[in-house]
């Protein structure tokens, strides 16, 4: 559904200091360092990660794909809880919600009502991440792109064609 045509692949990521991470629109760079295991942490405009080993990437690729994975949640959560807020005078009741690794699409809605958000989206700014949200909350009561789609996300989401543009425009 959304985006697919045009949303670029990820640049493949090395899990190395000095690389730049997104996280909710902003750059992070990634820092490396050698110590006892912990998970990735975020402190000032760096991406933490302490693994045993430097050169261990598939360890250091791991603690930074579970910091995203717990952020991801945490924050899809607060904004399904503001669109089901908004849509529930639709007559449209809550979906159950996956997150997971998505290579094409930001999100998708099943015809059986399950919506699957991208992980990755934890790395648009915030109002890019409430849009998809919406976009794919509207599918639960429309399964289409029909003009009755679009009148109900206006209706729900009145500045969604900006919020949709800059999020066409982002690289991961």
């Amino acid at each position: 559904d959304m985006m697919e045509a045009y949303h670029p692949l990820p640049t493949p990521k090395r899990y190395i200091s000095g690389e730049t991470f997104s996280y909710l629109g902003r750059q992070y760079r990634l820092r490396v360092c050698e110590g006892k295991k912990q998970p990735a942490r975020l402190h000032g405009r760096f991406l933490f990660a302490q693994i045993p080993d430097k050169e261990n990437t598939v360890l250091a690729r791991r603690l930074v794909e579970d910091w995203y994975a717990i952020r991801a949640q945490d924050i899809f959560k607060r904004y399904l809880a503001e669109c089901l807020r908004i849509v529930s005078r639709h007559g449209i009741p809550a979906p159950r919600v996956v997150v997971r690794r998505m290579k094409v699409r930001w999100g998708s809605c099943s015809s059986k009502g399950l919506i699957t958000l991208n992980m990755n989206l934890a790395k648009v700014p915030v109002h890019c991440i409430h849009y998809v949200i919406m976009h794919e909350i509207c599918h639960l009561k429309h399964h289409n792109h029909s003009r009755a789609f679009y009148a109900l996300l206006g209706r729900c989401m009145p500045d969604w064609q900006s919020r949709k543009k800059i999020l066409s425009r982002l690289v991961l």
